[in-house]
Order: structure tokens, then C-alpha cells, then sequence
């Protein structure tokens, strides 16, 4: 189905009037200066601006990714699609193990539902490789040596990607979001993830 917007668009760097943009199914097909609505098309009141892409989410309306359920995940992503992002990498916290399965699970079920709402690119897994001195808000007694078994093990629960490094994302897939890591330079276990990915 095709569908135009007509109004002020960010294109080329800056904001420009008298905009039309054309929309086959979920592709933007042209961006073309028309002077007059054409018959049919939405006049938008703001400004369409392409969608944020945010790399580091852990929740949004009251409901978080370590919440560990598909119902929070969905939340998520609906909510910050009503803000502008449409892309998103869901942020987990350092817990235990058990508690990271249950949110990459969550997160894994509901990218793959395409629901709508932003769409989950990969998972960023914030901890628990961190340095326990600079934990922040994250939860000290969760905080534990970087381990390539529980990596794996999150893998098999649907992830796509076989790259772990510090915070770099994976190619996409339409079925699989990827998960990258965040370890902490100075925690145990850090070099060997690094080591181990480069391979892969």
C-alpha cells in the first residue's frame, strides 16, 4: 500500500517546507519538493525526520528488558516507537544467570513477532563483565568474571550472532537479533571473549 506524507521533512541535513514523501509499504520510495498537497496525501503539522536508532535501551514506560517477559520486551519497543526510535538495541543489567536467560528469551521471542513498535536490532549485554568498583547503578553482587560458557549458553537461546567484543554490533538477520558484550577491560575473563570472537 502506498502512502504519501506531505509537510516539512529532515532530508540532506536540514529541514525543508513543502516536502512529499512516499511510502510503499514499510520503504520510503522518494523525498521531492511538490509546492501543493497532492489529493490524498497526509499534511503533516510537524516534522518527518527519519528515526532514531538508540544503542543502549533498558526500558521504557514502566516495563524493562530484565523484567524478563514478552508482554515488558513488547512494551518497550511500542513505547519508544511513539518517541521517534525505530531501532533499538535491548540493555540488560548485570543478575544472574538466570535472570539474563529469561530477558535475552523475552527479547529473542518478541523480535521475532515484529510487532508493532521499534524494532530490537541485538541485545547489548551491560554487565554483569564489569569492573565491581564502577558498577554505578548496576547490582555489585551480580557483577562476576567475564565467562565465554554463559555467553554461549545466551546464544543458544536464540541470538544470531557469534560475535562477542565490547560493544560492537552484528550483521542483521531477519529472524535473530544479535547480542553484543560489554566487558570490562579490567575484569577476568574480558581478553579471553575478545580472543575467542576474533576467531569466530
Amino acid at each position: 500500500m502506498t502512502k504519501q506524507l506531505w509537510g516539512r521533512v529532515f532530508v540532506d541535513g536540514a529541514v525543508r517546507d513543502s516536502m512529499l514523501v512516499t511510502i510503499d509499504g514499510e520503504q520510503i520510495v522518494d523525498v521531492a519538493h511538490e509546492t501543493r498537497a497532492p489529493e490524498g496525501a497526509h499534511v503533516v503539522h510537524g516534522v518527518v525526520s527519519p528515526g532514531f536508532i538508540d544503542v543502549h535501551v533498558h526500558g521504557g514506560d514502566g516495563a524493562d528488558f530484565m523484567d524478563g517477559s514478552d508482554e515488558a520486551a513488547a512494551r518497550v519497543a511500542t513505547f519508544h516507537a511513539t518517541q521517534g526510535t525505530t531501532t533499538l538495541a535491548a540493555t540488560t543489567l548485570s543478575g544472574s544467570r538466570e535472570d539474563l536467560q529469561r530477558a535475552v528469551s523475552a527479547i529473542a521471542r518478541v523480535s521475532r513477532e515484529r510487532l508493532r513498535g521499534a524494532e530490537i536490532c541485538g541485545v547489548h549485554l551491560e554487565g554483569p563483565y564489569i569492573n565491581r568498583e564502577r558498577a554505578g547503578a548496576q547490582d555489585a553482587a551480580s557483577i562476576r568474571a567475564a565467562s565465554i560458557d554463559e555467553i554461549a549458553a545466551l546464544h543458544a537461546l536464540d541470538a544470531r550472532s557469534s560475535n562477542i567484543s565490547a560493544i560492537a554490533s552484528s550483521s542483521r538477520s531477519a529472524t535473530r537479533p544479535p547480542i553484543s558484550a560489554t566487558p570490562s577491560p579490567r575484569s577476568n575473563g574480558a581478553r579471553r571473549i575478545s580472543r575467542i570472537s576474533s576467531t569466530r
